[in-house]
């Protein structure tokens, strides 16, 4: 025979009558003899009484005669009859009404426990002295044995059960009788302990350390944690998750997963090493039983670092402009120190690490740099062949894979006085500038220069162009047709008096007037032209065409016009 008892430790167990756990809840769970799973059953809530639950007598393997005879009855822990058995048929069913609220609360899975009891008598053939039975229990350490009453006896508890140390008793029982000899009969039971949910899940850790480099791709796996539970069944299935987040790790907690099933933790999204270092989340192990228990552990993620940030120079600045120069005095030794490059890397580790170069330099010769330290020294002594003003390109590298680099540019001046320190420091912006302007002046020069060797050709141009024009001219006389007199008074240098002119050229007035007297002598008019009318070659004195404006009348005084003088030639 095998008898099944709850490991609540209340110590109710019988003798030849057989403890069988039913629970309820969504379900209704039987163990029965033979095997450790209970029987389930699922009922409606607010089922209405006398409604079937199920066939109880036949699921235990008994016929509806058998429960009579064995005085089968149903048991429940809080002492309430929520269910009864139907002894004529054998069928389970509802004996007054079901609340899940009130029952199970807010639970997520609800179960109501309860036993059947079923008798099971001695019985001994003989009567009298030799029908009267007594029994003995061997293992008293978890069990005894206690009358009922004529005949019945029942197995109870002296200690509580721990299903998680001790699943299974076996229990021998010895019933002898009071004949003489006694006659005995053993037999032997087997009691397995039905779990309840008193476990809680326990991780194989108190705590994890994952890591993760920054840059990372989503959705990376960075590891696992596992829990496990004691009990059985439902009562062992753990599923894993995030515990609530308060405060400002609230925002970076965001980033990690873990899968709900098997553990597994994940990284959604890429981390930067210099925005956050580390951070640590809460994981929480829960199991299905009713009520569910929980178990909490901390995690935490250790961001590695790659190389991701060049070196930043911080001394001499490379902001400024013009540039700062150092003052080395040309009496300076080797070894002497002219200023040290100093710079910072946000990485760590290796990748922090930096070394110094001197990558190029107007004298390469003159300088060396520290590896380590950045300092720029005179590597010999300064002579007459090196220029005043030195360049220097100093390289800054760090350790990390693949290696960062980012350069330092400054000057130095060799100066023999120090007090000599208004040398022009001037930068190839400036001296481009200075360049620029002097091109602007050149072109303006040479602009100006041929705008005033134009503007004088022109000048020399119009009056060459304007005495040919006066010497081409028509001529009043000539020297072929002058009277002889005149001709050699004219070759004397005199004319006679009544061919004296006078000028008269007033500022004044606005006229310039050609005034001459009335020849004494006959004077000898011109011979005009008529219109139409060509000059003759014949004549003593060639005819001179003559406009309108030169014929008008002289007047008393002989006065010309300045137009009709100007129309006059001399030969």
């Amino acid at each position: 025979m095998r008898l099944t008892h709850t490991d609540t430790g209340r110590g109710r167990a019988a003798m030849a009558i057989a403890r069988q756990v039913l629970c309820l809840s969504a379900f209704l769970s039987l163990p029965l003899a033979g095997r450790a799973e209970p029987i389930r059953y699922s009922v409606a809530e607010e089922a209405e009484s006398g409604s079937l639950v199920g066939k109880l007598a036949e699921d235990a393997g008994l016929t509806p005669a058998q429960l009579s005879a064995r005085r089968a009855r149903l048991v429940s822990e809080d002492g309430r009859q929520h269910f009864r058995l139907d002894g004529g048929s054998g069928r389970l069913v509802v004996a007054g009404r079901l609340d899940r609220e009130e029952l199970c609360g807010q639970a997520g899975t609800c179960m109501l426990p309860f036993e059947l009891l079923l008798a099971n008598p001695l019985q001994d053939r003989d009567s009298g002295a030799n029908g009267q039975i007594s029994c003995a229990l061997e293992d008293q350490l978890f069990f005894s044995l206690r009358a009922a009453y004529k005949n019945y006896y029942e197995l109870v508890t002296v200690s509580a059960l721990d299903r998680e140390e001790r699943a299974q008793h076996i229990l021998s029982v010895t019933a002898a009788d009071a004949g003489w000899p006694p006659l005995t009969s053993t037999q032997t039971f087997t009691v397995d302990i039905s779990d309840v949910n008193d476990n809680a899940p326990v991780f194989n850790q108190t705590s994890y350390t994952m890591y993760v480099r920054e840059n990372n791709v989503p959705t990376v796996f960075v590891g696992a944690v596992s829990a496990a539970d004691a009990d059985v069944g439902l009562n062992a299935k753990v599923t894993y998750s995030l515990a609530p987040v308060q405060g400002a790790e609230r925002a970076w907690c965001s980033c990690i997963s873990v899968n709900s099933e098997n553990g597994h933790v994940f990284v959604l999204r890429p981390l930067d090493y210099e925005r956050l270092r580390q951070t640590q989340v809460t994981v929480s192990a829960s199991d299905a039983g009713s009520p569910p228990l929980r178990a909490n552990v901390t995690v935490r993620l250790v961001v590695l670092d790659e190389n991701d940030n060049a070196p930043l120079v911080l001394y001499p600045g490379q902001e400024s402009s013009p540039a700062s120069s150092e003052l080395v005095p040309v009496s300076a030794e080797a070894g002497y120190l002219i200023t040290k490059v100093v710079a910072v890397d946000a990485d760590s580790g290796q990748n922090s690490w930096l070394s110094y170069h001197l990558l190029r330099a107007t004298e390469p010769g003159l300088f060396s740099v520290g590896v380590q330290s950045g300092e720029v020294r005179l590597r010999r002594p300064v002579t007459d062949r090196d220029a005043v003003k030195q360049k220097l390109v100093v390289l800054v590298r760090d350790n990390g894979k693949p290696p960062l680099s980012a350069t330092a540019a400054l000057s130095a001046l060799l100066l023999k006085d120090f007090s000599d320190v208004r040398l022009p420091h001037s930068s190839p912006a400036t001296e481009e500038q200075q360049d620029s302007l002097t091109t602007y002046l050149i072109v303006s020069l040479v602009f100006v220069s041929l705008l005033f060797l134009i503007s004088t050709v022109a000048f020399v141009a119009r009056k060459v162009c304007k005495r040919k024009e006066l010497e081409a001219g028509p001529v009043l006389y000539g020297a072929d047709n002058l009277p002889s007199s005149l001709a050699d008074a004219a070759a004397a240098g005199t004319l006679p008096r009544a061919y004296c002119y006078e000028i008269s050229l007033t500022m004044g007035s606005g006229n310039s007037k050609f005034k001459f007297l009335r020849p004494i002598l006959p004077s000898l008019p011109p011979q005009h032209c008529a219109p139409g009318q060509e000059p003759d070659e014949g004549q003593d004195f060639p005819c001179v065409p003559v406009s309108g404006e030169d014929m008008a009348p002289m007047d008393n005084a002989g006065t010309l016009s300045a137009g009709q003088f100007n129309a006059l030639s001399f030969n």
